[in-house]
């Protein structure tokens, strides 16, 4: 009864007065019998209005309309407001409520200046709760980029709501110099975040003395237009001087808003002086205040020190660990099934000397939890454990350190605030909770460098101990690097069969292994030892070598989670990643291994087209090639390069390879050159021509190119043309296995957008006017071609079918109608240029699988629509001989493609 009641209301809201009263002023906006006034925007679109609404809804237009002079203005003219902006604006003014134009992160910033202009104060507060809103919801980067955008429209001296949240959100932030030169932070924008947050007693993120190298990292940037972040020494000023003068003139208008006077007294004198950036003035200034507070501990950071919790953004290592972090990784939480405690660190590094107080809100505590700080490289466990390395208040009231523990007086509960104040200068930590400080000490004084955390007990952080401490050492295993490292014999031969016959069978003190290097049996004896898998320390680079050895040593739920996290790599990671990967596997396993990551990245491979442009600067290895055809030569699975475009696609790869490593040093040994080219173009060939499939190139190209080339045996050649004189094959594709192809980008349009996999196509919820997106596949030659399309949402009208890529360019632009190409419309019409008729009885919709069945022998196209087959359109007479997919849309809806199941294959 409470839902029918809900949903009643609802009904009569929707049908209120209010609504129909928006509803008809909406579309007032679309009406030019109501225009009677323009207004000429900052990117010199001309949108129109009426007077009387603008004025009575608006001060400031009624101002600017109804001035002092005899008759009301036609025509206004706003230079720092663009259309997007004022569209938003007409429809708030309006309708008091935007539904036809909506905010985004790229047009918030424009559209709350555009408030602040025209002095709509709830406007305002309905952009400020979607800014806070996306904050929450996006990376680190989108608060950097705001800011930036901020500072661009806004000046460095204004202050207001925006500005506030924004400085907030990035002082939060950890700012390391390492990212300067390739963060989204502008230096103007860093420059309003210093001059804000110089005196805050806000969160503050980013140590003093890092701060100031992140900005001088980031002038020089700015001057340089290069990369230096990771390749150079902050300090490092090893240029002319002029390229100098400009790096100071950057730094000039921030170097006032650094706080000297917490910087440590010897950062000042051996790293900051010498760079003669400052003012003397302002050094003396910082000598002489530190000096007056010689007997106090001053906090190294502006503002109260914040920091989130590692492997915040890795919901894997979440996942595996069952601890989640939320709040844009500021709050972390246990999985209510994880039976042993897990520990966390905190992503800052504390160091240099000073106060430093942290404060940890307990939100929920369902058991004894302990909060601290641990050593920046050690290895911690459970309070009072043995090995155990932290600082720590339990919720027990208890501090703990190794095998110590005293009674601290400070219980917390749910709602309390665990307070942490470290003292680095004397290396002593104290505890407190809600700011009733116990000044109790406990044991020996801690490193130079150390890291707040969260944990509790684990049996497996007991084994890891054994893996550092060398007394535990009774065997040595020889890596292929030459690295030696320790082991017990125990341990390896109770957790692997394989180092039990090694070591039992065998009765050795040390074994070798030719084809495992040290950081993979690093990993391995990780795992082997905690059971842990530490998947932060797997790297392209890494991942096959580590792989290899878990086949070795027959670790199969360790191979399971490293094939689970190479597919994420090929997911998330570009094309050239999986192409490393493979090249790498064609390194370390024998040319004839078949195995489960082996078929996992050649079937990722097959779906991205190798093209002629990559193959001068992707990874992909020639042995890796070679491996990638052959093992694909008969595919009946997804595949997206045409047979010719894969022998071009050699042809460019051998032909740099060969160039790469010639040293040619004189240009009258031209033609001697030509001749090492040529033979060595004809060995490198010779070992791929066994995996190209002639019988899926053109004749005319076979004769006029390849066989010139005399690379292929002859027996090849008349097979391939015996093949092509057989009528029963003018239906055999020039393309392996089944016909893919993603969406191309190369002709994407704003308001469209593509998934990371790139076989989904949305459009914007605004997008008003259809557009043509073309998939990546040239259709040329002969044979059947079909794919499918699943409609996912359907807004409007989509159109699904081919078109003519030699004149897609020249014609798509010039065409008024919503389709493009000969396709069929989700009203059940096929379509091709002015002419249509009723193809299907039923219109599609979402969820429905439409088919393309594309006859490129024929020149014959058909559709299917949920696997119910239609009839060839036998209008369609002119089909041209290189074709490519191609969908229309509009308005939200979304598309994705997938390769359609064959019962035959050709």
């Amino acid at each position: 009864m409470i839902v029918s009641a809900e949903l009643e209301l609802e009904s009569i809201m929707m049908d209120s007065p209010r609504r129909k009263l928006e509803d008809n002023l909406r579309k007032l906006l679309e009406d030019e019998r109501f225009f009677d006034i323009s207004l000429k925007c900052s990117d010199s679109q001309i949108l129109r209005a009426c007077k009387n609404i603008l004025a009575t809804r608006s001060e400031v237009f009624n101002d600017l309309i109804f001035d002092n002079s005899d008759k009301p203005k036609k025509q206004l003219e706003f230079n720092k407001i663009d259309s997007e902006a004022m569209k938003y604006i007409l429809e708030y003014l309006y309708t008091s409520k935007n539904e036809r134009e909506i905010l985004r992160k790229n047009n918030v910033i424009e559209i709350y200046y555009s408030s602040i202009y025209f002095k709509l104060d709830e406007l305002q507060k309905i952009i400020i709760e979607f800014t806070e809103k996306i904050l929450r919801n996006g990376d680190e980067e989108l608060g950097k980029d705001l800011l930036t955008s901020f500072i661009e429209k806004f000046s460095l001296d204004v202050n207001n709501d925006m500005g506030n949240i924004l400085v907030n959100w990035v002082a939060k932030m950890q700012l390391f110099p390492h990212e300067a030169d390739k963060d989204l932070l502008s230096l103007k924008a860093l420059h309003y975040l210093l001059k804000k947050t110089l005196y805050t007693y806000k969160s503050f993120g980013t140590y003093e003395l890092t701060l100031f190298e992140y900005t001088l990292v980031k002038a020089k940037h700015v001057v340089l237009e290069e990369k230096i972040g990771l390749k150079k020494d902050p300090y490092d000023m090893k240029y002319d001087s002029n390229v100098i003068e400009r790096i100071k003139e950057r730094l000039m208008p921030l170097l006032p808003y650094i706080d000297l006077r917490i910087i440590d007294f010897n950062d000042i004198k051996s790293k900051i002086e010498p760079l003669n950036l400052f003012p003397s003035e302002m050094i003396t200034n910082a000598y002489r205040f530190i000096l007056s507070k010689k007997e106090e501990q001053l906090q190294p950071m502006r503002g109260r020190i914040i920091f989130k919790w590692k492997n915040f953004g890795r919901d894997y290592w979440q996942a595996e660990n069952k601890l989640y972090i939320s709040n844009n990784g500021f709050t972390v939480g246990t999985d209510s099934n994880l039976k042993n405690y897990k520990s966390i660190m905190g992503d800052l590094i504390i160091k240099g000397n000073g106060i430093h107080r942290l404060d940890i809100l307990v939100v929920n505590l369902n058991d004894t939890i302990y909060v601290g700080i641990c050593g920046f490289e050690e290895i911690f466990d459970k309070p009072g454990d043995k090995g155990f390395h932290g600082w720590a208040l339990g919720s027990d009231g208890y501090i703990y350190n190794e095998k110590n523990w005293k009674w601290n007086n400070s219980v917390y509960k749910i709602g309390d605030v665990v307070n942490i104040i470290i003292d680095m200068t004397a290396r002593h930590c104290y505890f407190g909770v809600n700011n009733n400080i116990r000044h109790e000490n406990i044991a020996h004084s801690f490193p130079g460098e150390i890291y707040p955390f969260i944990r509790g007990e684990s049996l497996e952080n007991d084994l890891k101990t054994l893996l550092y401490n060398e007394r535990f050492f009774d065997i040595t295993l020889k890596c292929s690097n030459g690295i030696v490292l320790g082991a017990c014999k125990n341990i390896l031969s109770a957790r692997s069969n394989i180092f039990n016959n090694l070591i039992q069978h065998k009765n050795i003190n040390n074994i070798e292994f030719e084809k495992i290097d040290s950081n993979a049996m690093e990993f391995i004896l990780n795992f082997l030892y905690t059971c842990r898998i530490d998947l932060e320390k797997l790297t392209i680079d890494n991942i096959i070598e580590i792989y290899h050895a878990t086949e070795y040593f027959e670790l199969h739920v360790l191979k399971k989670h490293i094939i689970e996290y190479t597919k994420q790599i090929l997911e998330y990671e570009n094309d050239d990643s999986g192409k490393k990967l493979l090249s790498n596997f064609v390194k370390k396993f024998a040319f004839n291994t078949d195995n489960e990551i082996s078929q996992i990245l050649i079937e990722w491979l097959a779906k991205i087209s190798l093209t002629s442009d990559e193959a001068e600067k992707d990874s992909l290895t020639l042995i890796g090639l070679r491996y990638f055809l052959c093992k694909t030569y008969n595919t009946k699975k997804p595949f997206a390069t045409f047979e010719l475009d894969i022998f071009e696609y050699i042809v460019i790869k051998i032909n740099k390879i060969i160039l790469n490593s010639l040293e040619i040093k004189d240009k009258q040994n031209e033609k001697e050159n030509e001749i090492i080219v040529a033979k060595r173009m004809n060995y490198y060939l010779k070992l791929l021509t066994p995996c190209i499939d002639l019988r899926r190139i053109e004749s005319d190209y076979i004769i006029k190119k390849i066989e010139p080339m005399n690379v292929f045996p002859s027996e090849m050649i008349t097979d391939a043309y015996r093949f092509k004189l057989q009528e029963e094959n003018n239906l055999f594709r020039s393309i392996r296995g089944i016909p893919i192809f993603r969406w191309n980008e190369n002709n994407l349009r704003n308001n469209l957008y593509i998934s990371k996999d790139g076989f989904t196509l949305q459009a914007d919820q605004n997008l008003d006017a259809y557009k043509h997106v073309m998939g990546d596949l040239i259709i040329r030659g002969k044979g059947i071609y079909e794919w499918d399309i699943i409609i996912e949402k359907l807004c409007k009208i989509i159109y699904i079918g081919i078109c003519d890529h030699k004149k897609f360019n020249q014609e798509c632009y010039n065409n008024n109608n919503q389709y493009y190409g000969w396709v069929l419309g989700s009203d059940g019409f096929v379509y091709n240029k002015k002419n249509w008729k009723k193809y299907t009885s039923e219109k599609f919709k979402e969820g429905d699988k439409v088919t393309i069945h594309l006859n490129m022998t024929d020149k014959t196209c058909a559709f299917s629509v949920n696997n119910i087959r239609n009839d060839y359109v036998s209008e369609w007479k002119n089909i041209p001989s290189e074709v490519c997919p191609i969908v229309s849309l509009k308005q939200g809806s979304r598309l994705r493609v997938q390769h359609h199941f064959y019962y035959e294959s050709y």
